[in-house]
């Protein structure tokens, strides 16, 4: 597997914001930018903008975790993707499935493409693997489907011209929940709040903290630095 090609080692706190900043050897510069859902409330997408946001990845549905409930929207889905783009941000979206088998992983697909329909997403679209708790309905599904089901979803993500990537809310349980050397290729989308990303292979984002203060957002958020420019792939 690609090892990761830049020294996280390099990653320093800025001075003046005290968020994460990182600079490549040719000058460029590593990407802020958050995540979001309908928990965050009422957003003022121009204030985000000008307290150095440059990105972010809304969340636009998923499946219920637990029971039988079948899938969901955000709602402030469409709402967060207007007021983004108007304010300059570039988009992403991200999705949480809970299928347990190839019918339920088809209709998350068709759902996910349904509510990004219509929409201009310069950033990529992420397949959301959340810590499993024995309460969720899928705590019995093998690495193997959750694996195929990842490189389902990245597959007709590709072929509908978006960029795909997977997201676990941790590295550790990422390495338990997925087979990484069939994912190869796939971006990454990583989290760990209490260090630096040692996570020993490529990936594109690093989600450092969900208890930042973000100007034009009243509650906690989530920050994240990309070391790729998604706008450019």
């Amino acid at each position: 597997m690609k090892k990761c090609p830049f020294d996280v080692h390099n990653i320093v706190t800025d001075p003046k914001t005290g968020r994460y900043s990182f600079t490549f050897e040719d000058g460029r510069k590593a990407i802020t930018g958050i995540d979001v859902s309908h928990y965050v409330g009422e957003v003022d997408w121009k204030a985000v903008k000008e307290d150095g946001i440059e990105f972010v990845i809304i969340r636009a549905g998923g499946r219920h975790l637990i029971g039988n409930d079948g899938l969901y929207d955000d709602t402030r889905f469409d709402e967060y993707y207007k007021g983004a783009t108007e304010a300059g941000l570039m988009t992403g979206a991200y999705y949480v499935p809970s299928s347990i088998n190839e019918n339920e992983l088809d209709e998350e697909i068709d759902h996910l493409l349904s509510r990004l329909k219509g929409k201009t997403i310069t950033w990529p679209v992420a397949v959301d693997y959340e810590v499993l708790l024995p309460k969720y309905r899928h705590f019995g599904v093998d690495t193997s489907f959750r694996t195929s089901s990842a490189l389902k979803f990245c597959k007709v993500l590709s072929d509908e011209g978006y960029t795909p990537m997977v997201y676990c809310n941790s590295i550790t349980h990422m390495q338990k929940l997925l087979d990484l050397e069939r994912l190869e290729g796939i971006e990454k989308w990583i989290a760990e709040y209490r260090f630096k990303p040692y996570y020993p292979y490529d990936f594109g984002i690093w989600q450092y903290s969900n208890t930042a203060k973000i100007r034009g957002i009243n509650s906690d958020g989530d920050l994240n630095l990309s070391f790729k420019d998604y706008s450019t792939i």
